[in-house]
């Protein structure tokens, strides 16, 4: 999506589960996903897949605004790096579930046996 500008993307329809054909549906924002949500009473969790601070600040204010407990459906996954200790996500977003994700490349940059786990992410007994 990198080469398509954000103003041509509510422009653009989905297509049809074969990918053969376009819907009539057209592709939301994430203010148009968490009204219809609301408006349906869906609490299906929502997983979006982020790559700045800026875009988890921004769903995590969205999710507040749409949501009595966000962090019951909205989450968002980040690059490790981005958020070393978990305590700098929840500063950026206290409302919303983090997911750290770790790939290879990361291990030079992130000493990633020595990261500390979110109380969300241990596994108890």
């Amino acid at each position: 999506m990198d080469s398509v500008s954000w103003q041509t993307v509510p422009f653009l329809h989905l297509l049809t589960p074969d990918r053969r054909s376009v819907t009539g549906y057209f592709v939301p924002d994430i203010t148009g996903v968490f009204t219809y949500c609301n408006q349906h009473g869906l609490r299906t969790p929502m997983i979006f897949d982020t790559k700045t601070q800026e875009a988890v600040r921004a769903i995590d204010r969205l999710a507040q605004e749409n949501f009595s407990s966000p962090s019951q459906v909205v989450g968002v996954k980040v690059n490790a790096t981005l958020y070393p200790p978990y305590s700098a996500f929840k500063a950026d977003a206290p409302t919303i579930r983090g997911i750290p994700v770790f790939t290879t490349n990361m291990l030079s940059k992130i000493n990633v046996p020595a990261v500390p786990l979110s109380p969300a992410t241990i596994r108890r007994g």
